[in-house]
């Protein structure tokens, strides 16, 4: 088995960050929403929850700063790039990494994020400088970081722009094609035997790099 680092998967066009309103967390893939809810009942700050498989029991017990639905990929890029905090919060699962997405769209749009440490995360996130990543399993932790950076702009600034540096120099789309030949390299796969279209994709990943 062989890692490979994933990407940014938005376009230039949509890096485009709005004005904050509040909180946001997303996605449908080793969520604890219940640990979502019970940490927004103790902020402040409006918190968005867009996720397809929160309960019935989950939104009938939401705290009246939640709003919480699934929504539209647009839009759940639009809440993204409208929050002053994103959360990602991950279940206790050891063998399988998810959130990236989520995660690096956040980053790469200046957003300081919250993230559990969950397998993989620290591949993305560094503690302190890129995000905030705290245990899982822990709302005192998620409620203590939230709340910090909802009062310190400047801590949001510094985050938010330490992350979409760190994005923009490692997690495009052509530093992902470039790790993908590099491994295609390793494993001894003649790059005279790729299709003309993936070194036409290569040229053009480098092409952006330099840019």
């Amino acid at each position: 088995m062989h890692k490979v680092l994933w990407s940014c998967t938005l376009s230039d066009d949509e890096l485009v960050a709005s004005r904050g309103t509040g909180v946001f967390a997303g996605g449908n893939s080793l969520r604890p929403w219940d640990l979502m809810l019970r940490a927004a009942g103790m902020v402040s700050a409006p918190v968005t929850i867009a996720a397809p498989n929160l309960t019935l029991e989950q939104l009938r017990s939401a705290p009246r700063n939640v709003t919480a639905d699934p929504v539209s990929p647009a839009r759940y890029d639009a809440l993204l790039r409208s929050a002053d905090v994103v959360v990602v919060p991950m279940q206790s699962c050891d063998d399988r990494s998810s959130g990236q997405g989520t995660m690096l769209a956040a980053m790469a749009l200046g957003k300081p994020l919250v993230v559990n440490d969950a397998p993989g995360v620290r591949n993305y996130v560094r503690d302190g400088e890129t995000g905030v990543v705290i245990p899982r399993d822990d709302p005192a932790a998620l409620v203590a970081s939230l709340c910090r950076l909802l009062r310190d702009e400047p801590l949001r600034t510094r985050l938010g722009a330490a992350a979409e540096r760190e994005v923009r120099q490692r997690f495009m789309l052509p530093h992902y094609v470039e790790r993908v030949l590099g491994l295609m390299d390793t494993l001894s796969i003649r790059r005279a035997a790729a299709p003309p279209s993936l070194d036409r994709s290569r040229e053009r990943a480098l092409a952006r790099t330099r840019d």
